[in-house]
């Protein structure tokens, strides 16, 4: 074992070296010997899959949790990677700190025909590499890719590859870093995430192998300009070969660039014609297919999927390839009941998103986090637009700062291709900065926005999505987060979406430091209400409770403390009021539905707002305001939540609801229009048997004046 691990003991280093005869080895004849299926475009746990050049190391490692004191034993135990320790080990769900695996592979000559490198996906947060007792690197940051190059220490046989991995705490004296000082995203709300939680694999590349593609897609003209990055600069000249494939297989373009001895980057430019746009209803993907040769010969291969779309934002407005866009988004915490941030699958994805689109959602806003890149394949290929965001950290240094930089750029290069992300976000209502208060950090915004429009100028970008008291400094997006209880607090929601609609000074800094058009899209990024999941619904299989049951009864003086639900609600006689258990949360669930229709309409009522987004996709954890609960079932509404979120909406608008039997109702009807222009539509009005029609021709994304009925 390597000697290097940090403060681990004698004892612990020789249980871990004893856990080699307990983990799973793969004997492999040759690279090319053994096919097996990919499921749904990633491996299922604990499959080996082995294609030419890419052997994953998904599955069962050994694993030591390293105490944070000298008195606990060190227990020596199977993980199964990819996934956090927090969600596979009962004692360690609200534990951070180091965390070491280890897991044996064997390797046939064949193997060493090329360079051979060791891909992480994502480990949270700091990784040391060890390969056969060598150390062959280190990284930082827990949510973005990194290589390792393991040739000179590999060997034909078996061989042993260790990663410890720091999970900072706010411990000064054991991490350099503190866990404030890094991006961490929701984690100090919901509990931490720590370990190597996406995928692992081996693979052979060239020294100079593509370490990074970028394609510029123009809809309106169809050009497509294809950036190779590559690894090492090349030892000779080399040329790039590239087909265009469209959606239905055909090839529609071949290009080539060629590329000096000595550069480290290759570009190649096609024409596509006619173009097949990306869309949510039509989610057309090219794939880019790409050949590096050198001396006729193949050096190394790539694809990369793409598409053709605009999103633009101006006159106040969203445009979607040239149409008018209203967004109909909702925050998605991209959080797992079983395995908490590391998707359980692929087809786990489609079906959240395909029950995200049944709502009517049109955009998930991803909230402060980088997520496993499967999420937005899935997008891409379903149709979902996407808001994605920076994870932020908890407080303003000048290193705190420059690791902000350093992961934004990551995100960027990483997910740049992806047509799905329409948006990107800096900062969350001010968390790990104070613009209220300091003018240093208004400044260090302002610069890292502009900086961010010119590395990526084809995405809309939002400066810091506020909730009161912080504020906008410049953004292509007036966004403003608010909740109100309805019916309790329907004064006060009111109060705000005038406000919103009116660009009241809130929206941005009154420093007179803000920079802002006036035509920014105005929308309610986040509000909404509570409901409450069936907890037969999420039951383990015996019927106990899950462990997240137990989270949250620090928050509301307890009222979000889900463990006991059954006991409280006949301790404080509500079976005597709703009957059981199950017709209380169908009320509270209904109650949720009729909260939000009031709050989206009148937003939509409002033609100057240009979106919303809802909190949230899924209960998370000790929040059950979601529109799906944390194991994606969905809520009693399920089926009519559309009628309410849809392009096109009638919206009526009632003085009261009550009346005396002698009074005559008093009604007038809004109709929100989509992005389709609305003409010699029929609009029918039915109140107790009587029915009221009238004429309806509406533009795209035009709310009409009030029919009174």
């Amino acid at each position: 074992m390597p000697s290097c691990l940090g403060p681990l003991r004698t004892r612990e280093l020789s249980r871990l070296e004893q856990s080699k005869a307990d983990t799973g080895t793969h004997l492999l004849q040759s690279p090319s010997c053994l096919r097996t299926s990919r499921f749904g475009g990633g491996p299922r746990t604990g499959e080996v899959i082995v294609t030419d050049d890419r052997l994953m190391l998904d599955g069962k490692w050994s694993f030591l949790h390293v105490p944070n004191d000298s008195v606990s034993p060190a227990e020596v135990r199977s993980i199964t990677v990819p996934g956090v320790w927090q969600a596979q080990f009962a004692d360690l769900r609200t534990q951070a700190g180091i965390g070491i695996y280890h897991r044996r592979f064997t390797l046939s000559g064949d193997w060493f025909r090329d360079r051979l490198f060791v891909r992480f996906r994502a480990v949270f947060h700091h990784a040391r590499v060890w390969i056969n007792d060598h150390h062959v690197g280190d990284h930082e940051g827990g949510f973005l890719p990194f290589l390792l190059d393991i040739t000179p220490w590999a060997k034909e046989g078996a061989n042993d590859i260790v990663v410890r991995v720091e999970s900072p705490t706010d411990d000064p004296e054991e991490f350099e870093a503190p866990f404030a000082e890094i991006p961490f995203g929701k984690q100090s709300w919901y509990g931490p995430l720590s370990g190597i939680w996406q995928s692992v694999w081996l693979e052979q590349r060239p020294a100079d192998h593509i370490a990074h593609t970028k394609v510029l897609s123009d809809a309106r003209t169809g050009e497509v300009s294809v950036q190779l990055r590559l690894a090492s600069p090349l030892p000779d000249d080399a040329l790039l070969e590239m087909k265009i494939v469209a959606p239905d297989g055909e090839i529609v373009a071949e290009a080539s660039g060629a590329a000096k001895r000595g550069e480290d980057a290759v570009r190649a430019n096609a024409l596509v014609q006619p173009v097949r746009k990306w869309s949510p209803a039509q989610p057309n993907l090219y794939r880019a297919q790409l050949a590096l040769l050198r001396g006729g010969q193949l050096v190394d291969k790539g694809e990369e999927t793409f598409g053709f779309r605009t999103f633009e934002a101006h006159g106040g407005r969203f445009y979607l390839n040239d149409e008018v866009f209203y967004m109909r988004g909702a925050l998605d915490q991209d959080y797992y009941a079983d395995t908490i941030c590391t998707p359980p699958s692929v087809a786990f994805l489609e079906d959240q998103l395909l029950k995200a689109k049944q709502l009517g959602l049109n955009c998930l806003r991803c909230h402060i986090k980088a997520p496993d890149p499967r999420y937005y394949e899935v997008a891409d290929r379903l149709g979902m637009l996407i808001w994605a965001e920076l994870p932020n950290g908890g407080f303003s240094t000048e290193r705190s700062r420059a690791r902000k930089r350093r992961m934004l750029t990551g995100i960027v290069d990483r997910d740049c291709n992806h047509p799905s992300i329409v948006c990107w976000t800096i900062i969350n209502e001010n968390w790990g900065v104070d613009l209220v208060h300091d003018a240093e950090h208004r400044d260090w915004l302002h610069s890292l926005y502009s900086w961010l429009k010119t590395y990526d100028p084809l995405r809309l970008v939002v400066d810091n999505s506020p909730v009161a008291p912080s504020f906008h400094i410049c953004t292509d997006i007036a966004d403003y987060h608010y909740y109100a209880a309805f019916p309790d607090s329907r004064g006060a929601w009111d109060g705000f979406v005038e406000g919103l609609a009116e660009r009241a000074d809130w929206l941005f800094s009154p420093y007179g430091d803000a920079i802002r058009s006036g035509e920014e899209p105005l929308v309610c990024s986040e509000f909404g209400n509570w409901g409450l999941p069936d907890p037969q619904q999420l039951a383990g299989p015996e019927g106990e409770e899950p462990w997240w049951f137990e989270t949250g009864h620090d928050w509301g003086e307890g009222v979000m403390y889900a463990h006991g639900i059954e006991n409280r609600f006949r301790d404080w006689s509500l079976d005597r009021v709703f009957g059981s258990l199950k017709a209380f949360i169908e009320a509270a669930q209904w109650q949720q539905f009729h909260a939000l229709k009031y709050e989206i309409e009148s937003m939509r009522r409002r033609s100057e707002l240009a979106g919303y987004v809802i909190t949230e996709l899924t209960d998370v954890n000790w929040e059950s305001n979601g529109l799906l609960d944390l194991c994606r079932n969905p809520r009693v509404f399920h089926d009519v939540f559309r009628t309410i979120n849809s392009d096109t909406i009638i919206i009526p608008v009632w003085q009261r609801l009550s009346f005396w039997d002698d009074e005559k109702p008093t009604l007038q009807v809004v109709v929100a229009n989509g992005p389709s222009h609305l003409e010699n539509a029929e609009l029918t009005v039915a109140v107790e048997g009587v029915s009221v029609s009238c004429a309806c021709t509406l533009a795209p994304g035009v709310v009409s004046a009030a029919y009174p009925f």
